[in-house]
C-alpha cells in the first residue's frame, strides 16, 4: 500500500506539472498572438491628418464681379489615401464635391468665381462665405475664404491721331496699336474703323453723308464707296485677313449728365450708349456713323469684346480731315 500510494502521488504531481506548463505556454501564446495583432494596428493618434493650402488668408476679402475673375487655388497632401473634396458657400452658389481615385495622396484645383451677366447680387454686403474640406477615411481638414462682389471698370489709355478721308492718307484706324494706315494697307493690317467722306449723291439723299466711321466688315458698302473714288484702286476684299466687326454708336448725352469727360466708366460701362447701323431700303449695310461732329462722344465696341470711346478735338471739312482723342480698355 504504501509504495501505491507514492507511486499515485508522483503520478499527480507530474500531470499537475504539465497542466501549469500547457497554461505559460497558452499564456505566451496568446501574448504572441496579441502582440503581433497590435503591430498590424495603427493607433488613431498615429494617422495622417491631411494637409491644405489655400490662396489668400481667412481675413482677405477676395473681389469679383463681371470683369474680375476671382482665382483660388488649392492644394492638399497626406501620407493617407484621400477620399475626397467639398466646397460650399453660404449663402448657397457655387458648390462643388469631388471623389478622388484610389491612391490619390495629392490634389490640386483652381477655382474660378465670376459674377454672370444677368445675375441679381441679393446678399447682406455682397459677400460669400466658402468652406473648403478635405477628408481621409479617418480624418478632415477645413479652411474658409471670403468673396465680395466689387464692380471695377478696367483701366483705360488714349491717344491722338489725325485721319483723313483720302485713301493715299491715314484713314484706316488701328486703335489698341494707336495708330492708322493708308487704304492700300487693308489686306496687310487689322484695324478698327474706316474713317470715310460720303458724297455719293443716292446716299446723300438717305441722309447717309459727311464724314464718317464705318465698321471693316462692312464690305459691300465701302467696295462701292472705295470704287466710286477712285476706279484703279485695288477693291475692298478679303485676303489674308478678315475684316473686324466693330460696333458703333454714340454715348447718350444724359447718362453722363452733357459732360464731354471720358472716365474709365464711360468707357466700360455696357449701358448708356446707342449703337447705330446702316440701313438703305430694309437692307443692313452694317455699323456706320455718318455725319461725325465735335460735343458729341463715339463710342465703340472691338471685335475682342473691350469698348474705346472716341472725341473730335478738331474737324476740316474742306481737307476732309479730323483730328481724335481715342481713349480705349487697356
Amino acid at each position: 500500500m504504501p509504495f501505491l500510494l507514492k507511486n499515485n502521488n508522483f503520478a499527480f504531481m507530474h500531470t499537475l506539472k504539465k497542466i501549469r506548463n500547457m497554461k505559460k505556454n497558452c499564456l505566451i501564446f496568446v501574448c504572441l498572438m496579441f502582440s503581433t495583432l497590435c503591430g498590424c494596428l495603427k493607433p488613431v493618434d498615429e494617422f495622417s491628418v491631411p494637409e491644405m493650402t489655400v490662396s489668400y488668408s481667412e481675413n482677405d476679402l477676395i473681389y469679383f464681379s463681371e470683369i474680375q475673375t476671382a482665382s483660388v487655388n488649392v492644394k492638399i497632401s497626406c501620407e493617407e489615401e484621400l477620399v475626397g473634396f467639398k466646397m460650399s458657400c453660404d449663402p448657397p452658389r457655387w458648390h462643388l464635391d469631388s471623389v478622388f481615385k484610389n491612391y490619390t495622396h495629392d490634389a490640386e484645383f483652381n477655382l474660378n468665381f465670376v459674377h454672370e451677366k444677368g445675375f441679381v447680387i441679393e446678399v447682406p454686403d455682397s459677400t460669400y462665405k466658402l468652406t473648403f474640406m478635405a477628408y481621409t477615411e479617418n480624418d478632415s481638414v477645413f479652411a474658409r475664404r471670403t468673396l465680395k462682389y466689387k464692380f471695377v471698370y478696367p483701366e483705360i489709355d488714349s491717344f491722338d491721331i489725325e485721319l483723313c478721308a483720302d485713301p493715299a492718307q491715314p484713314c484706316l484706324l488701328d486703335i489698341k496699336n494707336k495708330c492708322a494706315y493708308k487704304y492700300t494697307e487693308f489686306a496687310t493690317q487689322n484695324f478698327d474703323l474706316v474713317f470715310i467722306n460720303e458724297q455719293r449723291i443716292f446716299y446723300t439723299t438717305m441722309g447717309m453723308s459727311g464724314l464718317s466711321f464705318i465698321s471693316p466688315d462692312a464690305q459691300a458698302y465701302l467696295s462701292g464707296y472705295f470704287e466710286s473714288v477712285n476706279k484703279i484702286l485695288p477693291p475692298y476684299e478679303e485676303g489674308y485677313l478678315t475684316f473686324r466687326e466693330t460696333k458703333i454708336g454714340y454715348v447718350n448725352p444724359k447718362a453722363i449728365n452733357n459732360s464731354l469727360h471720358v472716365t474709365d466708366a464711360v468707357v466700360g460701362t455696357e449701358d448708356g450708349w446707342s449703337q447705330v447701323r446702316m440701313e438703305l431700303e430694309g437692307q443692313d449695310l452694317g455699323a456706320g456713323l455718318h455725319d461725325v461732329k465735335r460735343g458729341t462722344l463715339y463710342k465703340c465696341q472691338l471685335h475682342d469684346g473691350s469698348y474705346a470711346v472716341i472725341v473730335l478735338n478738331a474737324k476740316v471739312p474742306s481737307e476732309s480731315k479730323v483730328v481724335l482723342r481715342v481713349y480705349f480698355q487697356k
